[in-house]
């Protein structure tokens, strides 16, 4: 059964590029589960099971559901794929994103001077026992209790609002280069920005955060290189393969400080064991919760953190977790993708509908976008792409800063697409 996601798949990745001649985003995702199949095979093959799942077997219903939701899900990507491979155009005015810019790239200067020392004292540290805070509840973030002026705080907290999702960043960037025909160092700004998402991932002992970024950068270049040049197209995959590198190095220095000195298992390092199992575990446990957990508590807080926040509601997949263990006396465990997680904290029922959300809200969002489609639909079918994308592990938008950010966009895209004049 562990071979299920694997097999499946593949044959799936190798249907969606005969649709559409090109490996495309639905291609990617699709192999990305592929990719992570694999290591589910290996997972249970050296026995890294969690107590909990150690002697669970996987069930056909499981595994269908599994397969199935996520087919659903990258419906609407594989379905408008063409639309973006050929139809893009730039804005009639390209000052709004030229401030957009601007205005980021000096909150990113900003974060840096004042989170400086934090992510020095992070990186040289012990990453293990800081993760362990974060998941006790004890871990916080010092960087914003420098800022004593209320004014400049509340800019602050709500610039950083705004960052939450730094595949936006990464997005606007390609357009500006490669669509908008945008001055280098606009492109330069908005990586730049974009940045804060390792940045902070760094300052919460994460390496979540950081994979999510490679992940962006990969599927942007996908989705962006059929309007590239060969000059261009091998620059930015230079650019990348190096921004890529400098990432790896960053989540292999986590791995090794977090879990280098636990013993491994059947020839593997504490490092190897735990690389397995976290890219090996999200089939396994999306079957086992959805077949022997029985959701107890309803928590609106994993599909709208944001109002959950503002309502004083418990949000973010972490928070959420602790509470559910507490609560229930049972360990909820991590990494169980977007599906298992809201599965978890919504129930089955919810999981279903909003699949069937993503499913059909994003084919009439796209089929809006026709066939030439704007900043705004690009955003769109990057949106749509990232739910299952970034669901690999568990839900993205479980986050609140995530949800306003994209919330934000889609709304800053839109006026932005419709503006006719210069």
């Amino acid at each position: 059964m562990e071979a299920i996601p694997f097999v499946y798949f593949s044959l799936l990745s190798m249907l969606l590029y005969r649709r559409n001649r090109r490996i495309d985003l639905a291609v990617f995702i699709s192999l990305c589960y592929a990719f992570t199949g694999i290591f589910s095979i290996i997972y249970k093959f050296y026995g890294l099971r969690s107590f909990a799942t150690s002697n669970y077997h996987v069930s056909l219903l499981a595994a269908f559901v599994y397969c199935f939701c996520i087919t659903l899900c990258l419906w609407p990507i594989t379905r408008y794929s063409k639309s973006f491979m050929r139809g893009l155009k730039p804005l009639p005015n390209d000052k709004p994103l030229r401030v957009i810019a601007v205005v980021f790239f000096i909150f990113f200067l900003s974060f840096l001077l004042l989170a400086y020392q934090e992510i020095v004292s992070v990186l040289t540290g012990d990453m293990g026992e800081m993760r362990a805070e974060v998941y006790r509840g004890t871990w916080e973030v010092s960087w914003m209790k420098g800022i004593t002026n209320p004014l400049i705080r509340v800019i602050v907290v709500f610039l950083n609002l705004l960052t939450g999702a730094p595949w936006v960043f990464v997005m606007l960037g390609f357009y500006s280069s490669v669509i908008q025909k945008m001055k280098g160092r606009y492109t330069l700004m908005f990586f730049a920005v974009s940045l804060l998402g390792p940045l902070n991932g760094i300052l919460n002992a994460d390496r979540s955060v950081t994979t999510y970024w490679v992940l962006a950068i990969i599927a942007n270049y996908i989705l962006f290189r059929p309007y590239m040049d060969r000059r261009q197209a091998k620059n930015w995959l230079n650019f990348g393969m190096v921004l890529v590198a400098l990432a790896l190095v960053y989540i292999s220095m986590m791995t090794t400080s977090r879990f280098g000195e636990q013993s491994g298992v059947q020839g593997l390092s504490g490092s190897q064991s735990s690389v397995v199992a976290y890219l090996g575990q999200n089939f396994i446990n999306f079957c086992y919760f959805f077949d022997e957990f029985e959701t107890p508590y309803i928590f609106p807080g994993i599909l709208f953190p944001f109002i959950a926040d503002q309502l004083g509601e418990l949000s973010g997949g972490t928070s959420l977790q602790a509470l559910m263990d507490f609560r229930t006396g049972s360990t909820t465990g991590v990494f169980y993708t977007f599906l298992g997680q809201i599965k978890i904290f919504a129930g089955p029922v919810v999981m279903f509908l909003y699949v069937l959300f993503i499913n059909l809200g994003g084919s009439a969002l796209l089929k809006r976008s026709g066939s030439t489609p704007s900043l705004f639909g690009t955003f769109c079918y990057m949106l749509i792409a990232s739910v299952s994308l970034f669901g690999l592990f568990g839900h993205y938008y479980a986050g609140s800063t995530r949800t306003f950010c994209v919330a934000a966009f889609f709304v800053i895209t839109g006026f932005m697409s419709a503006k006719k004049t210069a």
